[in-house]
């Protein structure tokens, strides 16, 4: 038997690619909406594993700091990294 047919035409073809662009845009901004809750709930529950204290997001939000044991938990692809040995050791005047 032979090879398939190619679609020679685009698949967009008719339709308002600005529609669909938007379209995409809303979905993007909803999702991170939900992203942010889930993030919320998630340092609400997650304790520093050395001292089993509280936890704050930095401004930058890259990452999570202990004020009382000075350390900062790196976030990597929306992802606490809760092992000590990651963490990095702050000031005490940016704690």
């Amino acid at each position: 038997m032979g090879e398939e047919p190619r679609i020679k035409t685009s698949p967009f073809k008719g339709v308002n690619q600005g529609r669909v662009l938007r379209t995409c845009m809303l979905y993007a901004v909803f999702l991170r909406r939900i992203t942010m809750a889930i993030k919320k709930e998630l340092l609400d529950i997650l304790a520093c594993p050395k001292c089993k204290g509280d936890l704050t997001l930095t401004d930058k939000g890259d990452g999570l700091i202990c004020k009382a044991c000075r350390l900062r938990y790196p976030i990597r692809d929306d992802i606490p990294i809760m092992l000590i040995d990651e963490a990095d050791t702050i000031d005490p005047s940016k704690a």
